[in-house]
């Protein structure tokens, strides 16, 4: 999917490589607060709270016109990710 995305940003699959480590960047960071916020006000609101803005980043993402909005979608959507990631763990 990477070089169709490329093609519709107008810029090149390298410049896009970059967008899994920024979704990473992005997980990473946020499953250092979401894991301590869940245990002080609850698992549930932060696991719906997560999926509502992956969601929501990935509509963005679909709607972005170039590759800098991109990028910066892509870290909200590991934002989302990052949170439901470590209430799954943390429920298990």
């Amino acid at each position: 999917g990477l070089p169709q995305i490329a093609k519709d940003l107008g810029a090149s699959e390298s410049q896009l490589h970059i967008a899994f480590s920024v979704y990473l960047a992005g997980m990473a960071t946020t499953m250092v607060f979401a894991g301590k916020l869940s245990d002080v006000i609850g698992r549930r609101p932060i696991a719906i709270t997560g999926a509502i803005i992956f969601t929501l980043a990935s509509f963005m993402a679909s709607t972005v016109e170039n590759s800098q909005s991109f990028l910066i979608v892509r870290f909200i959507q590991g934002i989302g990710a990052g949170s439901c990631y470590v209430v799954a763990f943390a429920i298990l």
